[in-house]
């Protein structure tokens, strides 16, 4: 048991380094079963033989029924009326959310504790389609997986499911494949800011914290984590400069600003002289940040 835990537990921590979801994993699983359904289906037959004592017959005919329940019930959530529902609700909630008239039903309070809290008239499409990509996703490939994995299912009986399933296991099939192609590419690693260009406008994602002649500490709002640069104008009435340190402690570029250290070209070190001491402009940040409080002490 506990080595089961410790595989499904392996697989799930290589699945989150690729950027795959379980889901898409379980598809793909699928397929390579519907390729080889013979094989399988014998396999299932074997097992069920093996494992239990009770008559074949008997097992074989509840073995098909709680199939035919599956089959039913995916044929219910999958079919014309289930789905023509769906879409009627999301053309309702659309309605809702458009129209001026439904706004008095909608407010959102600010409460002590800092929260605002209510009900939002715009959101509930979004929230809706959401939950649409969750039913023809995520909850198809579950009822398709169990189909799959009863050892009924194979290729050929593709053509006796309606318009709407065949699009779905389409869909889905060639979405999970190219999530498990472009997992062989992707890559990770912190972006790197130091050396950046960057433009200063009222409407970009950089707000000003201070600013001393030419040098500026800049805040990036637009990052899930705040991010801080220390920035060098071009000249002292540009917008665009480079960015010569980043941290996600301010602490760090604060004291490299208050410095005031000396910055040259490209071709040269950020910090020049003996008497400038040792900031974050020579990117070890936590090294700079304890400078900092031991100088704050003096």
């Amino acid at each position: 048991m506990n080595f089961s835990k410790d595989i499904l537990k392996d697989i799930k921590q290589v699945l989150k380094q690729h950027h795959i979801s379980l889901w898409d994993f379980w598809l793909l699983v699928d397929l390579v079963i519907l390729f080889f359904a013979n094989s399988y289906q014998k396999f299932i037959s074997f097992t069920i033989d093996k494992i239990f004592t009770t008559d074949e017959t008997f097992l074989f005919k509840i073995y098909n029924i709680l199939y035919g329940w599956l089959f039913k019930a995916y044929n219910i959530l999958y079919g014309w009326s289930a789905v023509t529902i769906l879409m009627i609700i999301f053309v309702v909630v659309i309605i809702i959310s458009i129209t001026s008239k439904f706004s008095k039903f909608f407010s959102i309070s600010e409460d002590p504790d800092n929260m605002s809290r209510g009900h939002d008239q715009t959101i509930g499409p979004s929230r809706y389609f959401s939950f649409l990509i969750w039913f023809f996703h995520q909850c198809w490939i579950f009822c398709f997986s169990t189909l799959v994995l009863s050892g009924h299912f194979s290729f050929k009986d593709l053509p006796s499911f309606n318009l709407i399933q065949i699009l779905l296991f389409i869909f889905n099939s060639l979405y999970s494949i190219r999530i498990l192609v472009y997992s062989l590419f992707y890559v990770e690693y912190p972006t790197k800011h130091i050396g950046n260009p960057i433009t200063l406008s009222p409407d970009s994602q950089y707000l000003i914290l201070k600013h001393h002649e030419d040098l500026l500490i800049i805040k990036n709002c637009k990052l899930d984590k705040p991010i801080y640069y220390l920035v060098k104008l071009n000249n002292l009435n540009s917008i665009k400069g480079k960015i010569i340190d980043s941290s996600s402690t301010l602490a760090d570029i604060i004291f490299a600003f208050d410095n005031k250290a000396e910055l040259l070209d490209n071709s040269k070190d950020p910090v020049k002289g003996e008497k400038v001491p040792k900031s974050a402009l020579q990117i070890n940040h936590t090294d700079s940040m304890n400078n900092a409080k031991k100088n704050d002490e003096l």
